[in-house]
């Protein structure tokens, strides 16, 4: 192969370079043979490699190695047969052995963490694809059969062999589950890449920290507590506001944030965006009615904690409605009742998950301890609620929530049991399949408190810092406000 032209002052240095040959094609009188070991080979003068393909050179060479490795043990298995000095060759097997074992535990540990199978293995495929072409070619005598074998092979132009059906090879991984896969709001075309953006809030987003800003690294319609085979990346980011922007989008409107002590915290969140702070990002708030108490004469009597926030300078009004063990399962009606008031204003976000499915409400006597029980019942009062929503025919951009992600070691051990991210992660699809299928959006911040592993992002296992809030904050602002970057 002609290696590259590298540019003037550029660093040499030694690196792995992958071979893609044309499957060979057998014929009656000749036979060709291919060694494994030529697809990888040092070079000095070719050009710097990108990281996927350092990966794939570095796996390339691993192959090699342990061929080489595998082909040596049975050479000296046998000479030790006729050697006298079999204990040497003992100790060289063994160690070879070693080099095997430790060489296929790193593979198992990597290929675990990796999504792009399909593109990372491509090269390597053709390796088996040229070993076949060869046993046959040695074993056919017509050329009929020959090119029998080789009619699912496609040879593009460009010279590199690709499988002709690659469906085929990912079929039996694929997941089989429905319930788990979301075509989003009915009548939405969401499923085209160029169609999708993060402001829609259809799709489970993944991502990390970054600072304070949360970068989205994929998306996807599978619920899965790690990136999924079907997760898209994407190099959307979101828009970040400042307190002159946030403040310019809700200008003029009246904002609901209503649930829990998650949705406390996604409230003071809010605030702080609305207000510029960005002072104490590590701090955690888990008790306390945030802003300043404020009776409302429409508000059933079931809501204890009440805060308001008024921005007289652009008319701005949020409101904070909670309760004690706030929950479906308690506060149905009272709900109800209060959405008939506030269905027609600006913005309502919502959410109860955790108190319907926490261990006081499984263990009262209603369910006598039976979850399964208790998340059918809350279930069915998500559906009975949404139902009901639809029917009103609210004006208001209503947004549900999805409930938050834990770290379970620092969860109380008497509720661990109910908090595990695996069965939370469960119910927030099942509910969040109930809205998306109504037409509503979802706010995923499942995933993005799971993103933050930091030890500061929470306290106690469940809610989490001022950093991480703000950060819901500006998720939910993307998509009432839509800047420019939504659509990019």
């Amino acid at each position: 192969m002609t290696p590259h032209t590298r540019p003037k002052g550029e660093r040499r240095g030694e690196e792995c370079i992958i071979v893609r040959r044309q499957p060979v094609v057998p014929n009656t009188t000749t036979t060709t043979t291919t060694n494994d070991a030529s697809l990888c080979r040092y070079n000095k003068t070719s050009p710097p490699l990108t990281t996927s393909s350092k990966e794939q050179n570095a796996f390339c060479l691993l192959l090699v190695v342990v061929r080489k490795e595998t082909m040596m043990m049975m050479m000296k298995k046998k000479l030790r047969s006729s050697s006298t000095s079999g204990g040497n060759a003992g100790w060289w097997c063994a160690g070879s052995c070693l080099l095997l074992v430790a060489g296929g535990t790193l593979l198992a540990f990597w290929g675990a963490r990796r999504t792009d199978f399909d593109d990372f293995f491509r090269p390597f495929r053709m390796v088996v694809l040229q070993q076949r072409t060869k046993d046959f070619a040695e074993g056919s005598s017509s050329s009929s059969s020959s090119s029998s074998s080789l009619s699912g092979v496609h040879r593009p132009a460009g010279g590199d062999d690709i499988i002709a059906n690659p469906k085929e090879e990912d079929n039996d991984d694929e997941e089989n589950n429905n319930d788990r896969r979301r075509k989003g709001p009915k009548g939405a075309q969401n499923d085209d890449d160029d169609e999708f953006s993060l402001c829609d809030m259809t799709h489970w987003i993944h991502g990390k920290f970054q600072g304070d800003n949360f970068i989205p690294s994929g998306y996807t319609r599978t619920a899965s507590l790690k990136p999924p085979r079907d997760l898209k990346s994407t190099k959307q980011l979101y828009h970040w506001f400042s307190k002159e922007e946030a403040q310019s989008c809700l200008k003029n409107k009246r904002v609901w944030v209503i649930g829990d002590s998650y949705m406390r915290n996604l409230f003071i969140g809010l605030m702080d965006v609305l207000r510029g702070n960005v002072a104490k990002p590590n701090e955690s708030i888990t008790k306390g009615v945030p802003e300043k108490f404020v009776k409302i004469d429409f508000l059933p009597k079931a809501f204890g904690d009440v805060g308001r926030a008024a921005l007289k300078s652009n008319n701005i009004t949020a409101t904070f409605i909670g309760g004690r063990r706030f929950g479906l399962g308690l506060y149905m009606e009272a709900i109800k009742a209060l959405f008939l008031h506030i269905r027609n204003d600006d913005l309502i976000v919502f959410n109860v998950l955790i108190h319907d499915n926490k261990r006081n409400r499984v263990q009262s006597q209603e369910f006598n301890g039976d979850m399964r029980k208790a998340e059918q019942y809350y279930l069915s009062k998500v559906n009975e609620f949404v139902d009901w929503l639809r029917a009103q025919k609210p004006k208001a951009k209503i947004v549900w929530s999805t409930s938050t992600s834990y770290k379970e070691n620092k969860v109380p051990s008497e509720f661990r049991r109910y908090q595990r991210n695996k069965r939370i992660l469960d119910i927030n699809r099942k509910a969040r399949d109930i809205w998306i299928d109504a037409g509503f959006p979802v706010l995923d911040v499942f995933h993005l408190t799971l993103a933050c592993q930091a030890k500061s992002c929470t306290e106690d296992g469940s809610h989490h810092n001022r950093m991480v809030n703000r950060a819901k904050a500006h998720v939910l602002l993307n998509y009432f406000c839509r800047p420019s970057s939504c659509d990019a």
